[in-house]
């Protein structure tokens, strides 16, 4: 017992010690979330006391917030009903601030003509990336306009940016760095070997001189891709994609309006505040409308994890969110209900576990079919009548009558230990033989009940001398 005692305490002893010698350690673990793409600036927004969550859908987007909370709506919402684009606008017109990604058209503009037997059909980019890499497999004479886009075709690709004249176009074009090409470029410079960046950079003769100045800076020669922006006489650069451009109703000449093959804008209130725009035109316009704004870039980004520290992006989500109490990550308004989207996927697998949850509720639960009341009804039992019988006895005063039987079996089993003549005798050899008061026994073999109790409190005394003589 001691030596266990012992063992439990060196065994406490040892747990302490290894809780006083060893600290916690933590470590950070930089990498790109693709599920919480904007966590960099969600936690951007909260150093500044602005509170930002991630909103799905249209049912937590309505009813809108106060007009202090800056909307950021992604592309994925072409299921935006009528009404609910009027309500955004009354919004924005209340003094709400709002922040679009555009959802650009594919458009190539080729100095070569359709055929009549050519097809020329719209297309649609929600992925442009595939159609990117096709273009790049065709051979260039191959690469034909894309013509036929009307006012309905811009109206239902993006309803919610044509409802504010504006219309958005991926239009590729030959030789142009990606966003942030020299970024990821010097990020490989900094992965190659110590001896070679060594004989590239610092000692440079020749074509490694050119080596390094392409890693570092990438091509000179090449245009420049970022949009640039001069705000209170600052320049300001985003790494826009610089194939993507927005085109506002006022940017287009009246000429230009009216001419069938440029595409229809509605009429609108919404006037050009400021722009970023690069070569091929503008990729993030800031228009006035009533007391509010609206914020519209070709994309968001600029403002994931990966790119909020390049550039100005950082300072752009800074410029935006000025003032505002909270921000709001718009999500997935294109997600239908989620029955509405089981059922058009699953429909057949739906159909199916309702008859299996039929079949199984068919077999398993009990069935009691049609109750029918009873013709006959039951009989009491021999109990009801022999109770019914002696309350009708004693009622009518015949307690002693319901006792006799009952004593005639005490004083036949009395009488086989005593002769005695007079009750109180028996009375004296009863208790003897039982251990009970020589005055109950008495009471016993020749007392009368008045009461329900009394007679129960006999009937119990005398089943006692019963079992005990």
């Amino acid at each position: 017992m001691m030596l266990r005692v012992l063992l439990v305490c060196l065994a406490i002893v040892a747990a302490v010690s290894l809780w006083w010698l060893f600290e916690p350690y933590s470590y950070v673990e930089h990498g790109q979330s693709s599920e919480k793409k904007w966590a960099a600036a969600s936690a951007f927004l909260a150093e500044r006391d602005i509170d930002a969550r991630s909103v799905h859908g249209t049912a937590q987007l309505f009813p809108l917030p106060d007009t202090t909370t800056l909307l950021v709506i992604e592309a994925s919402r072409t299921r935006l009903t009528r009404g609910q684009i009027d309500l955004l606008h009354e919004w924005v017109r209340g003094g709400g601030r709002l922040v679009i990604a555009a959802r650009p058209l594919y458009y190539h503009d080729s100095d070569a003509d359709c055929d009549e037997d050519e097809d020329c059909a719209d297309v649609d980019v929600d992925d442009r990336t595939a159609q990117d890499e096709d273009a790049e497999e065709r051979e260039p004479e191959e690469n034909f306009a894309i013509i036929g886009y009307d006012a309905s075709d811009l109206e239902d690709n993006d309803p919610l940016l044509y409802s504010f004249g504006v219309s958005a176009w991926h239009v590729p074009r030959e030789d142009v760095y990606p966003p942030l090409e020299p970024f990821r470029r010097l990020s490989q410079f900094e992965q190659t070997s110590q001896q070679q960046r060594m004989r590239s950079c610092l000692a440079p003769t020749g074509e490694e001189r050119d080596q390094c100045a392409f890693l570092l800076c990438g091509d000179a020669d090449a245009t420049p891709t970022y949009s640039l922006g001069i705000y209170d006489d600052i320049p300001r650069q985003f790494a826009f994609d610089p194939e993507d451009k927005l085109m506002h109703r006022d940017q287009y000449a009246d000429d230009m309006a009216e001419d069938e093959e440029e595409p229809e804008l509605p009429l609108t209130d919404t006037r050009i505040n400021t722009w970023a725009d690069n070569p091929f035109g503008d990729q993030l316009l800031l228009l006035d409308y009533g007391d509010g704004d609206i914020v519209v870039m070709t994309d968001l980004d600029i403002w994931n994890n990966a790119s909020l520290a390049y550039l100005d992006h950082a300072w752009l989500l800074d410029a935006v969110a000025d003032g505002a109490g909270a921000v709001w990550w718009v999500h997935s308004i294109d997600m239908p209900p989620l029955l509405a989207w089981l059922w058009q996927r699953t429909w057949p697998l739906l159909i199916s576990l309702v008859i299996l949850l039929g079949a199984f509720l068919w077999l398993r639960m009990p069935r009691r079919g049609v109750l029918l009341q009873a013709d006959v009804i039951h009989r009491r039992d021999f109990l009801h009548h022999l109770h019914a019988s002696a309350f009708f006895i004693w009622r009518n005063g015949g307690a002693d009558d319901l006792l006799a039987a009952l004593r005639k079996q005490v004083q036949r089993r009395l009488a086989r230990h005593t002769d005695a003549d007079t009750l109180a005798a028996r009375a004296d050899v009863g208790a003897t033989l039982t251990g009970l008061p020589a005055h109950q026994v008495a009471h016993a073999l020749s007392g009368n009940a008045r009461s329900e109790q009394e007679f129960t409190e006999l009937v119990d005394l005398l089943q006692t001398l019963r079992s005990r003589l």
